[in-house]
């Protein structure tokens, strides 16, 4: 059964997913040729220093996560 501090981390990134994606949607859809959309200003406005971290620890998060050892197997067919 999941904690009240993993069920609050949970709601909260499920509020922050959801209102950054009804923001994005907001920016196509509004007819406002003023507002960019966040991944406009993502790749604009945020320097390669910061991204590189960011998708090295992705690859490494995503590698440890699927390594474990349910996926040992299909590792083997590469």
């Amino acid at each position: 059964m999941a904690s009240s501090w993993s069920r609050a981390a949970l709601i909260g990134w499920a509020a922050i997913i959801f209102v950054l994606l009804g923001y994005e949607l907001w920016c196509i859809f509004s007819g406002d040729k003023e507002t960019p959309p966040l991944t406009y200003v993502t790749v604009r406005y945020v320097p390669w220093w910061v991204v590189m971290p960011f998708l090295f620890w992705l690859l490494v998060h995503f590698g440890v996560h699927y390594a474990a050892a349910g996926y040992k197997s299909f590792l083997k067919i590469f």
